[in-house]
């Protein structure tokens, strides 16, 4: 009889502590510690992704392209877009908008691809085709025939099209090869198909086309699917195994010899996944979350991605991961924590606390403004000591055991500065300048002020102030005018996102600071007033700025340093509330929820970062 050495050609190790790295994959441990045997084993799932920028707006029958970490979608219809998105991974960011608006298909990569003909408006069929470079769209060379909803392959300089849709209501079983300056027609396939599944990620000589629309000849039957798969090898078609679920409109990844198809329509819409080995279909244990169909689909048979689509009628911008690895990935995500006792927007609160050590003070209730004080200490609140001075749109910065709140109007506006110990507020010495509805960040020793409402005859700030545990001293100007904008980081290194402008209007500009001067850099995708924003101390690197107006919003968006990405959304629509902790383990709470109640509500959410762990499993004898 083998022994497990034999089979495997290591020993079962013993260890007091489980593995921390793949290396592990395939074998088995005693765990001396729990006293049992365990392995680690491959895991399929689909999880939670960052939503797409534009929400639901034109978020099906797009251009999807590239790998999970580095994707791109473009075009779209509900109604027709021109819109070009980027995923990094995390989130989304806006690219470089398509010269025409349509529905489109296509090929190639994140910063070389091809947008292949479609549907423009009013519903007319085209065959020409825009290159993309990662930043900009530019003209390409045409398909020798027109169609939509065609299958694509490969990449910018030697991709392929296949199948669609051509005038007036015919499927085609036509193919092209494009090289980078021109389309050339090649052997037909042997199915007339539309809204087909491809491995995108397979070069032009190895290609597979699987399921879709249509039949053996060009007419297409009302709401009828197709199982067929199809194999190109640079000259012919050639039929292999079918799929196990007919689905046209579905989403695909891979290559020719491992691929995936998920979703679409049979009908109705499936949440079904099925790989591919090179030989045969099989149906995974993985479903999606949001059966749905005609969605962007991008990446490999082992990391996909499954952004928008329609479920089952309208447009969607939710976005799913799927992950085949010895890893399991949990998704960021929002869970509702304790309410507060006291409903309250516009309020100050300390930006630097922790998810479970996090304090509100002042702000706007419905019977005015408010002096309470409340600390949550990471499942319910309690009430500490009241500010000194009632106040509404006030600002605050730093922990609950030293804690600032600053400006506001009582109603009168003022630059009235109070600290709190742990135990009482005291009043400090006045900010320079007077303001309200203005963001703050730091610490007690070390505090920032940020622009804001500064009087009737400054009513959208520049000046920031530095506050350093006992006076305020002037800061450098931001270039922005604004009030309603909130920051996140130290004295030396902020970010202040967002605010409303004068117009009056909302700005999406995003800029830091280094501690003497204030720089513009990379904007939100949404703009918006009365955000907060998540990051703690090391905010400037990286945080979460959430909600605001208009709205009340649930958007979130993700700061890497360099650029804002989406991320996943708050479960209540809200603004000019407050938030704290960091992009791992935040908080957000209170503010305007809604149109009813106006003046704020208790609601909290924690939020937990997107976590990933090996998939290690206890054997047992059942």
């Amino acid at each position: 009889m083998s022994t497990y050495k034999n089979l495997i050609g290591k020993d079962v190790n013993f260890l007091t502590t489980d593995p921390d790295n793949d290396a592990a994959e395939g074998q088995i441990w005693y765990n001396s510690t729990a006293g049992v045997f365990k392995d680690l084993i491959i895991s399929e799932a689909w999880s939670s992704g960052s939503v797409m920028v534009r929400g639901s707006a034109s978020a099906q029958l797009n251009l999807g392209t590239g790998i999970q970490t580095a994707a791109l979608v473009a075009g779209g219809y509900s109604p027709y877009s021109n819109l070009t998105e980027e995923y990094n991974g995390s989130g989304w960011s806006s690219g470089g908008n398509l010269s025409t608006a349509r529905i489109t298909s296509g090929f190639g990569t994140q910063t070389a691809a091809v947008a292949v003909g479609g549907l423009t408006p009013p519903n007319v069929t085209t065959g020409v085709s825009e290159e993309y470079d990662g930043s900009s769209w530019t003209a390409g060379g045409s398909l020798n025939t027109a169609r939509a909803y065609s299958g694509g392959s490969g990449t910018l300089t030697a991709g392929v099209s296949f199948g669609g849709l051509t005038p007036p209501f015919s499927t085609s079983n036509a193919t092209e090869e494009y090289n980078g300056t021109a389309f050339t027609s090649v052997n037909n396939m042997n199915v007339y198909g539309r809204h087909m599944g491809s491995s995108g990620r397979g070069p032009q000589t190895a290609t597979l086309a699987f399921g879709g629309g249509g039949g053996p000849t060009a007419p297409i039957p009302a709401d009828t699917s197709m199982a067929t798969t199809e194999s190109y090898d640079g000259t012919n078609w050639t039929a292999v195994n079918s799929m196990n679920t007919a689905r046209r409109a579905f989403g695909s990844a891979g290559i020719q010899t491992s691929a995936l198809a998920f979703g679409g329509s049979t009908p109705p819409n499936t949440s079904a996944t099925e790989s591919w080995d090179g030989t045969n279909w099989t149906t995974s244990p993985a479903t999606l979350a949001n059966a749905r169909n005609t969605p962007q689909s991008i990446g490999t048979s082992s990391s996909a991605l499954y952004a928008g689509g329609a479920a089952p009628l309208f447009p969607s911008g939710l976005v799913e991961e799927y992950n085949r690895s010895v890893n399991v990935v949990t998704a960021a995500a929002f869970a509702s924590g304790g309410n507060a006792n006291f409903a309250r927007r516009q309020l100050g609160y300390t930006g630097a606390g922790t998810q479970n050590a996090f304090m509100v003070y002042g702000g706007f209730s419905p019977s005015g403004m408010v002096n309470n004080s409340e600390e949550y200490g990471g499942s319910t609140w309690t009430a500490t000591p009241n500010l000194n001075t009632a106040r509404g749109q006030d600002a605050g910065f730093g922990i609950t055991t030293a804690a600032v709140c600053c400006g506001g109007a009582t109603p009168t506006i003022g630059g009235y500065t109070e600290e709190y110990n742990g135990s009482s507020w005291t009043t400090g010495n006045s900010m320079s300048t007077s303001r309200y509805e203005f963001g703050a960040t730091g610490i007690l020793t070390a505090g920032l002020a940020l622009q804001g409402d500064q009087g009737p005859s400054t009513p959208f700030g520049v000046t920031c102030e530095e506050y350093d545990g006992t006076n305020w001293s002037s800061g450098g100007s931001a270039n922005t005018a604004r009030r309603t904008n909130s920051g996140v980081g130290t004295q030396t290194a902020t970010i202040t996102a967002g605010g409303q402008i004068p117009g009056p209007g909302k700005t999406a500009n995003v800029e830091s600071y280094n501690g003497t001067s204030w720089s513009e850099v990379s904007d939100l995708n949404v703009a918006r007033a009365g955000n907060a924003i998540m990051g703690g101390p090391a905010g400037a690197t990286t945080s979460v700025v959430t909600g605001g107006s208009p709205g009340p919003m649930a958007i979130t968006e993700q700061w890497n340093g360099s650029s804002m990405v989406t991320g996943v959304n708050m479960a209540n629509d809200r603004s000019v509330h407050g938030a704290g902790g960091t992009s791992v383990s935040g908080i957000v709470g209170l503010g305007q929820t809604g149109p009813s109640p106006p003046y704020g509500d208790v609601f909290t959410e924690e939020y937990v970062g997107e976590t990933s762990a090996l998939n290690i499993k206890t054997i047992t004898t059942s």
